[in-house]
């Protein structure tokens, strides 16, 4: 689906193995292709004159704002997704179950059994999926407690979606976005405008593109995702990662949630830098009201 501002296109990435750091240690990505369309800044395009205009409205957007945000008292504790391309469903639950303080455990499962099911039944993890997939099948779609459909994270040959459900999980309790104008999307390379919706308490639900040698970016210390020295390689996305941004820090580090276990970073969570984001930073949605039946 082609939205107004860009053509958002990315893999899932499954995690078949982790090194110590929590990084994945043999994950070999396929090429994919990446359309942008001129400008993706959050910037009205009538002021986008110049670069100073653009810089005058950052730094107007973010006057005021706390010099640091955390939002993680309202999320519940750090998942694993293990080796299945389930990153976008896991970034997704957790921004829904953030909604309700993080008082249920949400199954990952049933949304990521839906997605498959309705859209890319035949892989996992391979085909370009649409982050903007996973938060519509929240509206009508509802998602069972962790408890009534448990994840498994060790793949299932020939059943990718590890279906079918449990007998009797329509009569469960379910979450789900009640209407689609609760759900919010942001200009997410404008990184004062992510900035300034974190500071309102909010998560965003982010996909970022992981470029050629991307394992070495995702090594920094505590979690610090940084593009570094740039090459001609900084500039080939093979693949994305759907993550969960959660606040920044004081040295304008953007926090996340990942879904690589507590081994990953500092207890499960990293920080972009402001040139990651601005450079590998595709599409980002922020849930505002949610419900269950």
């Amino acid at each position: 689906m082609v939205q107004s501002w860009l053509v958002l296109v990315f893999l899932a990435v499954a995690v078949p193995g982790l090194a110590q750091d929590g990084v994945p240690a043999d994950f070999e990505p396929s090429l994919i292709p990446l359309e942008l369309v001129e400008d993706e800044t959050g910037v009205p395009r009538e002021k986008l004159v110049n670069r100073e205009v653009k810089e005058q409205y950052d730094l107007d957007l973010e006057r005021g704002l706390p010099k640091s945000v955390l939002n993680t008292n309202i999320l519940t504790p750090i998942k694993q997704q293990g080796g299945r391309g389930t990153c976008t469903a896991f970034a997704t639950i957790a921004a829904l179950e953030g909604v309700f303080g993080g008082k249920v455990e949400l199954s990952e499962q049933h949304l990521y059994y839906q997605i498959k099911k309705f859209y890319f039944p035949k892989v996992d993890g391979i085909m370009p999926e649409v982050i903007h997939l996973y938060v519509e099948a929240l509206n009508p779609l509802c998602v069972v407690a962790e408890a009534d459909w448990p994840y498994n994270p060790q793949p299932v040959k020939g059943n990718i979606p590890q279906g079918p459900p449990p007998a009797g999980l329509e009569m469960r309790p379910q979450w789900c976005i009640e209407q689609s104008n609760h759900v919010g999307m942001v200009m997410v390379r404008n990184v004062s405008l992510l900035k300034a919706v974190l500071a309102e308490g909010n998560t965003v639900l982010l996909t970022v593109l992981l470029p050629m040698k991307w394992q070495e970016m995702w090594r920094g210390p505590k979690g610090l995702v940084d593009p570094g020295k740039l090459t001609w390689r900084s500039f080939v996305p093979v693949s994305a990662h759907s993550i969960l941004l959660v606040g920044y820090d004081e040295e304008d580090r953007i926090i996340f949630r990942n879904s690589w276990g507590k081994a990953f970073g500092n207890q499960g969570y990293g920080t972009f830098s402001r040139k990651y984001l601005q450079m590998y930073a595709t599409s980002g949605f922020f849930v505002l009201e949610a419900g269950t039946k």
